[in-house]
């Protein structure tokens, strides 16, 4: 496995590669070290920095997400949803065929490691934006974000 911890604007990413995918894209606010850059892992931050910069909708890193096989569905479906759309954890859950497992999805959205190549902040409560991991402004800036591209 290689890591590469980088900074841009007030973004602290550390991004991880294995076996030739990206596994994880974390926020870190505090980075440890930079660790060791490889050719994907700087094409990860390169398409993530032209993401930040309007210049991207849709990455093309190849990644994989590890999970249960319900959180693979999630992710999967996850995926699916548009630049600059959201969708319910609800419908989510609909999608799969579990109309009641809406919370579910929910934490599955909370397990996610791929930051932004998973588009987590792209699925909303019902009632409002729901969570992110804590971080409902970074949730809100993206979608802000990705709104106003559009």
């Amino acid at each position: 496995m290689h890591y590469f911890d980088y900074t841009y604007n007030e973004w602290h990413l550390r991004i991880e590669e294995e076996d030739g995918f990206i596994i994880s894209i974390v926020r870190d606010p505090h980075p440890k070290s930079e660790g060791n850059e490889t050719t994907l892992i700087r094409r990860c931050f390169d398409e993530i920095v032209d993401y930040f910069e309007c210049k991207r909708k849709v990455f093309s890193v190849p990644f994989k997400y590890d999970g249960t096989p319900f959180m693979l569905e999630v992710f999967d479906l996850v995926c699916a949803i548009p630049y600059g759309e959201t969708r319910s954890y609800r419908w989510v859950a609909e999608q799969m065929g579990r109309p009641r497992s809406y919370r579910a999805v929910g934490t599955a959205c909370s397990k996610s490691n791929l930051f932004l190549l998973v588009p987590m902040h792209r699925v909303i409560s019902s009632q409002g934006i729901g969570g992110y991991g804590g971080e409902i402004d970074v949730k809100r800036w993206l979608l802000n974000h990705e709104f106003s591209v559009l």
